[in-house]
């Protein structure tokens, strides 16, 4: 029960559509995030999305994002029931290589990420990894193992190619032990 004369938060839906800004196609699997509060909901196959309950007093801005689109963050206004949101697409491709140590081993289960994307594989018993839906472009991928030195290598991701990125890791140089 509120006091009188002082408004109530209210709870609010908002629901809506995200979109290829070129084809007007739907995206499936996007994010569609209420700032600051980080909560979150995807988009399913008709690229739809909703919010149901949430208290939009609370809500600032909303971010969209979705591989292979550049993120949009758009102003929120209380009260405000549907948001559809054109992204546009960049492109993605895929990565993949082996990761070996300097007598040219395959390094198991080393680690190779896509900076800054979230973007992660792990090396099977060949050394071997693929990274999908890497944005086109300039990227910096890094691999990284236990007792090896992490490496970092820029790669031009073509937008709907592919490109191969293999990396030589050198071991962390070992100190000898106290006597």
């Amino acid at each position: 029960m509120g006091c009188e004369g002082v408004p109530q938060p209210t709870e609010t839906v908002l629901a809506g559509r995200v979109y290829r800004a070129d084809t007007h196609a739907p995206i499936a699997g996007a994010l569609v995030t209420l700032l600051p509060s980080l909560y979150g909901a995807s988009t399913d196959s008709e690229g739809r999305y909703e919010f149901t309950s949430f208290r939009d007093q609370a809500v600032s801005a909303v971010r969209i994002s979705a591989t292979g689109y550049i993120t949009r963050e758009l102003g929120y206004t209380p009260g405000r029931s549907v948001l559809n949101v054109a992204l546009v697409y960049v492109g993605a491709g895929t990565v993949h290589g082996i990761v070996t140590d300097a007598e040219g081993r395959p390094v198991v289960g080393a680690t190779v990420s896509v900076s800054g994307q979230g973007l992660l594989a792990t090396t099977d018993a060949a050394g071997l990894y693929i990274l999908q839906d890497v944005p086109g472009g300039l990227r910096t991928l890094v691999a990284e193992h236990a007792g090896y030195r992490t490496l970092e290598m820029t790669a031009d991701v073509p937008d709907g190619g592919e490109t191969v990125v293999n990396f030589h890791l050198d071991r962390e140089p070992t100190t000898p032990a106290a006597r």
